[in-house]
């Protein structure tokens, strides 16, 4: 039976994380090496680790200062022995199946995936919603298509994901940097030629007020812009021109979602900047007229395609 290494970022989350361990420890499938890396927390996390470390020999803490998830994430990688790795959310917790299922349905795939259910804090159960796939084994280029046409939250996010461990030996994320799945995401699946997938529920994610991804938009919310263009120069590197197409294009409506509830500032201008010079590399390769059409008009003028768009 091979190793299995879950990955929590554990932030000041006392009221949740023994949910999320116990729903790790008591999985069907037992050969896990469960790693809890407390991010600096201030309430009670820190000690709720511990305590549970000591009930059970596959669980490590690793204490560290505040450094955001990123960092949190990327100390768990680094102190990974198994052969896959899975990510859970320290207020999110798992089917007691989950592990089993994946590891079952990864075959000589590099990533199995299944589906989620989003749940609140009296535990009402929301499905998951416009995801096409159907159990099976995709390709990479059937992964994108999907990823720029269904429920993105499903394709992009690290949980509910099963991956073999080299995927993540030269993948780590930014620091100090919101939705930073958006900046690994390409980079992982870029190294896969097959990928499992299911859309059986198996993953519980809660929707709580306070949470970093249900707070007030703010600036730091645009890094999902920065993962975006940063993907765009990483597929039109690889020469994969319509790829870059369309992370660009995500990029674009990704900034004018910022632009429409920070108005013009510092951050804004920095990626309308990058944007402009990544259309300028794209637009002389074999990018289609309609994005030429699109992204050109957004190039030259933003505000004018922003009262165009209204």
């Amino acid at each position: 039976m091979k190793l299995i290494s879950v990955i929590v970022p554990v932030y000041n989350t006392e009221k949740y994380i023994e949910k999320c361990v116990m729903s790790i420890l008591n999985q069907t499938y037992k050969n896990l090496e469960i790693i809890l890396i407390d991010d600096g927390s201030t309430d009670n996390s820190p000690q709720i680790c511990d305590s549970l470390a000591e009930k059970d020999n596959r669980i490590t803490v690793i204490h560290q200062p505040n450094g955001g998830v990123s960092s949190a994430r990327n100390i768990g990688l680094d102190n990974t022995h198994g052969d896959y790795i899975t990510f859970v959310d320290s207020d999110d917790y798992i089917a007691p199946n989950m592990i089993e299922f994946l590891s079952e349905n990864i075959g000589d795939t590099n990533i199995a995936m299944c589906g989620y259910t989003s749940v609140d804090e009296n535990g009402n159960l929301s499905p998951q919603e416009n995801v096409t796939v159907t159990d099976g084994i995709i390709s990479t280029d059937t992964f994108w298509n999907y990823f720029y046409t269904d429920t993105r939250i499903y394709y992009v996010t690290l949980w509910a994901k099963l991956y073999k461990s080299h995927l993540w030996n030269n993948v780590r994320f930014p620091l100090n940097t919101l939705h930073e799945d958006e900046f690994a995401v390409h980079q992982i699946i870029s190294q896969c030629s097959k990928i499992a997938v299911s859309k059986k529920p198996l993953y519980f994610y809660l929707q709580r007020e306070g949470s970093i991804m249900h707070t007030q938009f703010k600036t730091e919310n645009l890094n999902a812009a920065e993962g975006m263009l940063d993907r765009c120069q990483f597929f039109f590197n690889k020469k994969e021109y319509t790829l870059a197409e369309k992370a660009l294009s995500m990029a674009m409506y990704s900034i004018i979602k910022g632009h429409g509830i920070l108005g013009e500032n510092d951050k804004i201008k920095e990626l309308y900047k990058q944007f402009r010079l990544m259309y300028r590399k794209l637009v002389f390769k074999n990018t289609s007229m309609k994005f030429k059409y699109k992204c050109g008009i957004f190039a030259l003028n933003k505000q004018i395609f922003i009262k165009l768009k209204k």
